[in-house]
């Protein structure tokens, strides 16, 4: 009875440690995308001291994440619309945001819907940010459309959502 019940503990552990490996190293298309997101939140993130390299870096972490003719339409309450179309103005805007000192970006709530052919994916979620030096976050409803172009899934579009 001692062997029977050792040998069922060290296969269910076997069986946990494939599932972990499995889902770990073949990631769905759903964890891509929002791994991929999660780092571009982190990307679009910065001190009022962050390195130089470090800008440089992220910054082309964020037009990496993108396709070259991204567009993005975002009117954030409180502040005016921003209107990027394509890659570079998406650098150049995002170098030209680090004067603002600091800027911490979240997306929450994220709701992925991947398309029947899995060649792209619409998701919904909730991006929140704070200005250096500001007491109040910025909040809105962002809907992102991804493209998956060879292996890796980039962002095309993002707009608001407006509410109801």
């Amino acid at each position: 009875m001692k062997k029977w019940s050792v040998r069922v503990i060290f296969a269910a552990a076997f069986i946990v440690l494939v599932i972990w490996a499995w889902h770990t190293f073949f990631p769905n298309h759903e964890q891509i995308i929002r791994k991929r997101l999660l780092e571009v939140a982190a990307a679009a993130s910065f001190s009022a001291n962050e390195a130089p390299v470090v800008t440089m870096r992220n910054c082309q972490k964020l037009g990496s994440s993108c396709t070259p003719d991204v567009e993005i339409i975002v009117d954030v309450h409180g502040h005016s619309r921003e209107t990027v179309n394509g890659r570079e103005e998406l650098l150049t805007k995002a170098l030209g945001a680090r004067s603002l000192g600091g800027l911490t970006v979240e997306f929450l709530d994220l709701t992925v819907a991947l398309a029947p052919d899995k060649k792209s994916a619409v998701v919904t979620l909730t991006g929140k940010g704070r200005i250096a030096g500001e007491s109040d976050f910025m909040v809105e409803e962002l809907k992102f459309t991804m493209k998956r172009v060879e292996d890796a899934w980039l962002i095309s579009r993002v707009e608001t959502v407006k509410p109801m």
